[in-house]
């Protein structure tokens, strides 16, 4: 099966929310609306967040100059046009390095890349035409990924929704038999996630669901 990069997130799990159904303690998405990903672009670089920053410098436990320098680090990455919108890295060295310099203290922290298959590529680069600063599919794709099961995303307007923002896990549940791991990561067979896109398609969020593969990445 031919699978696209299409970049790395820094994320921290969370406990599973209430409203989801999934039999598993703990939710790891490259959507923002469940998970943390870092660095937070509202918490560290755009304007106007000076409240949200210093909340953020005191959640990373970082020192006044450390945080000063995490600050200059993004700026330059995103100018650079290595890192979205949705704190995506466009490589893997990057997102490493960033961890390594400023998050190597917070335990749960993980590094995961999405790839979504070659046939829906022109499909979600249409959606993601609009963004501010979109990364366009990664080359760099280290050999040595863990595949952690599928997620089934849409994006829009600058970050990604999963399927579990609204309740479409019960939709899914109600007619196949959805299986997940310990991260809530679907562990079904590919030909069936690409089902389960299907069939929430016009449900929850108005985006286009889309089945991704998550690859974890080993940082210590």
């Amino acid at each position: 099966m031919d699978f696209i990069n299409f970049g790395y997130y820094i994320i921290e799990p969370v406990s599973k929310p209430n409203h989801i159904a999934l039999p598993c303690e703990w939710v790891l998405s490259a959507s923002g609306c469940i998970c943390d990903h870092h660095p937070s672009l509202t918490g560290c670089f755009w304007q106007n967040h000076t409240d949200k920053q210093t909340k953020y410098k005191k959640l990373l436990r970082l020192s006044d100059t450390d945080f000063e320098n995490m600050k200059k680090h993004v700026s330059h990455l995103f100018n650079e046009q290595r890192l979205d919108s949705d704190s995506r890295f466009a490589n893997f060295s990057d997102a490493h390095d960033f961890y390594s310099q400023y998050l190597s203290h917070l335990s749960k922290a993980r590094i995961v890349s999405i790839a979504l298959e070659g046939v829906y590529q022109a499909a979600f680069l249409g959606e993601i035409k609009d963004t501010y600063n979109p990364l366009l599919p990664s080359k760099d794709q280290p050999p040595y990924g863990q595949w952690l099961g599928y997620d089934l995303l849409g994006w829009d307007y600058g970050g990604f929704h999963t399927y579990l923002c609204n309740r479409l896990d019960q939709d899914i549940a109600e007619k196949y038999p959805l299986i997940v791991n310990e991260l809530g990561l679907i562990q079904n067979p590919y030909s069936e996630v690409r089902k389960f896109s299907e069939h929430i398609a016009d449900k929850g969020e108005p985006v286009l669901w889309l089945p991704f593969a998550v690859y974890e990445y080993p940082i210590r």
